[in-house]
């Protein structure tokens, strides 16, 4: 009996024996093998349980950590436990291509212009004047006075997919200075087309006054005419309206087409002649100051005559909005190059702006108003007159000005839910944006999945404003009503 108890004994002692070597050997960190799994097994337990006794006196330990405790004193092996972990980011990868792909707002960086090493400062206007060459490339110029050479510089960017990093491509002189100019920054020195005009040879654009023509390849450019010479006093314009449709080129830059105190005209730009195409009414007035009244916002003068005009994509028939001084307008005409008036609507309301739509088939002119508390568009064929007319979302005007754009002559893209945004690239304050189908009366819900393809299109915002919107046009489910 005695001997039994020995042997129990002794048996128990080696056991206690073996689990202390174990536990110094994984306590100091060795690599050790062990070959005998039964005994691997009971290290593995120790050494659980020393790790979590340690966990209590961790306060700093994650609960990622303490979740691959729990999995492995549950008997987990470290290859399932690796295999769990695999699969998990798969799904996580999986989630992330999953996501929907929306239409969203681009913003561009801020870019850097140097002169001799000295940096320049760059105009306001800097991210206003915007145009799109196609679906992946943005065009702009922006202006930058450089204080060491007491110059101004108008300087040409492209942007372009995917990361639409503003390249400088162009710049030319403005304007040197006698002295400093106000707030040692640039001067807007272009008053009739400071955002540039795609034409069919280049780009029309303004500098100091003066019309040039940039070719294609960003590498010439040609004086087209002295424009503060060729419109004299009629180069200012008094009515408080934006800069972008005061004037337009035909697409040949042949013809200039400009809102004036005395009407619309339209000047030659090869023989200097020009033509009253809509007469304006024009009547100054004395400002009697009152003291202790204040007179902000008085003008000096009524007005009553075309505040905004643009040509047609055709370069032969002309739209025109008529205002008032403060550049509300009220009217919208639409006229063919022989002078008949294809289409007008004249309203008590307001009358938002218009938009040309390009399709396969025809061109149409979109003109947006207000009537009876709805939005509406006339969508108008610019070579027959044809009308018709639509109910549209409130979203398609971001307070008074016209902010929407055409993906085709069914399809319109506009801004739903405008939020603050800042001027970074990762803004986290998105605003949400709506493709809405006239014929159906409905706003369209594509849904993109994964890896899709992108185009960009430019809203305009009145001249005072752009914004640059990438959209979906297909993906790996439903292509057929992201396309």
């Amino acid at each position: 009996m005695m001997k039994k108890k020995a042997i129990v004994i002794s048996a128990i002692a080696g056991i206690f024996v073996m689990v202390l070597c174990a536990k110094f050997i994984f306590g100091n960190g060795e690599a050790s093998v062990v070959e005998n799994t039964a005994v691997g097994e009971d290290i593995a337990f120790f050494d659980l349980n020393e790790q979590k006794e340690q966990g209590k006196s961790e306060t700093g330990k994650s609960e990622e950590t303490q979740s691959e405790d729990k999995k492995l004193e549950a008997g987990m092996s470290e290859e399932t436990l690796w295999e769990q972990e695999k699969t998990r980011q798969e799904s996580e990868g999986a989630k992330e291509q999953d996501k929907i792909a929306v239409p969203e707002r681009l913003l561009l960086d801020k870019p850097v212009a140097k002169l001799n090493g000295e940096e320049g400062e760059l105009s306001y206007r800097w991210n206003l004047d915007k145009i799109q060459i196609d679906g992946d490339t943005i065009l702009f110029s922006c202006d930058s006075y450089f204080s060491k050479e007491m110059l101004q510089q108008k300087i040409f960017y492209l942007a372009k997919a995917p990361d639409f990093i503003p390249q400088e491509i162009f710049r030319q002189d403005s304007r040197v200075f006698d002295e400093e100019p106000l707030f040692g920054r640039p001067e807007f020195l272009e008053r009739r087309m400071p955002c540039p005009k795609h034409v069919e040879e280049g780009y029309v654009y303004e500098a100091d006054g003066l019309l040039y023509l940039l070719d294609e390849e960003f590498q010439e450019i040609t004086l087209l005419c002295d424009l503060m010479d060729l419109m004299g006093e009629d180069y200012l314009f008094s009515p408080w309206v934006s800069d972008e449709n005061k004037c337009d080129v035909t697409a040949d830059a042949s013809r200039l087409l400009a809102c004036t105190d005395e009407g619309l005209y339209e000047y030659d730009l090869e023989n200097g002649e020009r033509k009253l195409l809509e007469p304006a009414v024009f009547t100054p007035y004395e400002v009697v100051h009152v003291e202790g009244d204040c007179d902000c916002g008085e003008t000096g003068f009524k007005f009553d005559g075309p505040v905004e005009a643009e040509y047609a994509p055709d370069g032969q028939s002309y739209v025109f909005l008529t205002g008032i001084e403060y550049g509300d307008p009220t009217k919208a005409t639409l006229r063919s190059a022989e002078g008949e008036t294809l289409y007008q609507k004249e309203i008590k309301e307001y009358i938002g702006g218009f938009s040309w739509i390009e399709s396969d088939n025809s061109v149409y002119l979109a003109v947006f108003y207000r009537e009876n508390r709805s939005m509406w568009l006339d969508r108008v064929d610019i070579h027959t007159g044809e009308k018709a007319t639509f109910a549209v979302p409130d979203g398609v005007l971001w307070g008074t000005y016209l902010c929407v754009g055409f993906l085709d002559d069914d399809r319109l893209i506009y801004c739903s839910n405008q939020v603050s945004e800042t001027w970074e690239r990762e803004s986290t304050n998105k605003s949400e944006y709506e493709i809405y189908r006239l014929s159906e009366g409905e706003i369209q819900k594509p849904e993109i999945i994964g890896e899709a393809d992108w185009k960009v299109i430019v809203f305009g915002l009145g001249g005072f404003d752009n914004m640059i919107v990438r959209y979906p046009i297909s993906g790996s489910i439903d292509a057929e009503e992201g396309a």
